[in-house]
């Protein structure tokens, strides 16, 4: 209908249902359930690209319109490496969530909180559980036909305790591209008995003075941290805009030889995907090959830009967003040491557990992240609990500092959401256990 107009087109339609559950000290105070529909028009005309979407498909004729319009006034020509896919990609679940009965859900979460609420220290909960359903479509002028039927499931439960004034908090998640399945594989009893145990440890640890440490990060900590120090930085719209500290490093050693990252959005983790947002499809690649750095993360735009060939990571939130180049799972291939002999053999050093948040400046590569949970270690030998532990510290020198990768990577099923631009994405991380000689580290 279009082809006298435009070069390109493509159009990308999301259905999808969600539930969200929330239990605050007790208290049922959200149980909502939505159901959402948007697309989203994509043109090239004299190879300038035009976007637009809506919520309304009565509207479609009107946004391809409104594409073209904003394509003709454009003033940025951009060139695609047009490509052509079908498939049918099936969800992968047992159980659908949206047929379990409300009464269920309610009880675990409250079964959930009274186990936690036992506890005199701990003064506040939130549990929360959400879980969604739908499909992606994809279609182009360039024949391509894609529909992906996926689902999600999450539970995040996290409390915070006091002893003596002082406050501390713990916290832990699970997000799984799975049904209601997963949900009944979680042991209540352990869980809350962990979780209860972490923050206890929190609230009697002490506080360490600032200074240089061997830090050896678990898996959980060492995923997150090259998600957002290296992932972001691998990212190539951000490398083209000079936002990377990464920019001039293609092609080039950037960290010890036996380091090798990977970004592949086929494994089992959150961020798995088949095809990307453009209908590219989704493949394994290496971004740190031996020390060295072989590849940012592209959309058709920075791969042709760039003259790289396109790795399948144009994703967006939504079809009422334009594709980006993002991250889908990380994965650090595993090194020769296991976790027991890198502890052993660190004299002085931190053993640090999960994240709890931190801050990167891509553009120069410094960084912070604060651990969940840390520990001292005495010759060989994990001692008391640290409190508010943080790292800090610039990527490139990291990379090169560090001095054992273990060969105990786990799927740990507790990626989550990553935000850039405005935009949302499901991502997932699977790593080992690294230690990093001389960390600037500080507590308090």
């Amino acid at each position: 209908k279009y082809e006298e107009e435009v070069e390109y087109i493509d159009v990308r339609i999301l259905e999808e249902k969600r539930q969200n559950l929330r239990l605050e000290n007790g208290e049922l105070t959200e149980d909502s359930i939505s159901e959402s529909f948007s697309f989203g028009v994509r043109v090239l005309v004299d190879g300038k690209l035009g976007f637009a979407g809506s919520t309304d498909p009565e509207l479609f004729d009107e946004v391809v319109r409104k594409a073209i319009k904003l394509a003709r006034i454009s003033e940025k020509k951009i060139k695609f490496p047009f490509l052509s896919n079908r498939a049918i990609v099936k969800a992968n679940f047992k159980i659908d969530p949206f047929t379990i009965d409300e009464r269920e859900k309610i009880k675990f979460l409250l079964d959930f909180s009274k186990r936690l609420e036992g506890k005199d220290f701990i003064k506040s909960t939130s549990l929360n559980l959400n879980f969604s359903r739908g499909t992606e479509e994809f279609y182009s002028s360039f024949g391509s036909e894609i529909k992906q039927e996926f689902i999600r499931s999450g539970f995040r439960a996290y409390c915070v305790g006091r002893i003596n004034g002082e406050l501390q908090y713990s916290s832990f998640s699970y997000y799984r591209n799975r049904g209601y399945e997963f949900l009944r594989g979680i042991n209540v009893e352990k869980e809350t008995k962990e979780l209860s145990e972490k923050l206890l440890k929190l609230l009697k640890g002490k506080r360490l003075k600032g200074g240089k440490y061997d830090v050896i990060c678990d898996n959980k900590l060492t995923g997150v941290f090259f998600h957002e120090a290296v992932g972001h930085a691998c990212e190539a719209d951000l490398v083209l805009k000079g936002e990377s500290i990464l920019r001039n490093k293609f092609g080039k050693k950037i960290a010890i030889s036996d380091l090798n990252l990977v970004d592949n959005p086929l494994v089992e983790e959150y961020g798995k995907y088949r095809f990307d947002h453009e209908g590219v499809k989704g493949r394994k690649k290496y971004l740190i090959k031996g020390g060295k750095l072989v590849n940012f993360l592209h959309s058709l735009e920075t791969a042709a830009q760039m003259g790289h060939e396109p790795t399948g990571n144009g994703r967006a939130e939504s079809p009422l967003f334009l594709p980006l180049p993002r991250m889908s799972n990380i994965v650090i291939e595993p090194g020769d040491w296991k976790k027991d002999e890198i502890i052993e053999e660190t004299k002085i050093g931190v053993y640090a557990v999960d994240s709890r948040g931190g801050e990167v400046n891509t553009s120069t590569g410094d960084f912070v992240f604060n651990a969940k949970e840390a520990y001292l270690i005495k010759n060989g030998e994990i001692r008391e609990c640290i409190k508010d532990f943080s790292i800090l510290g610039n990527i490139l020198n990291t990379l090169q500092n560090i001095v054992a990768i273990g060969r105990d990577v786990k799927h740990p099923h507790t990626g989550g959401w990553c935000g850039k631009d405005g935009q949302h994405v499901n991502v997932g991380e699977v790593a080992p256990h690294v230690k990093i000689r001389g960390v600037i580290v500080g507590s308090g």
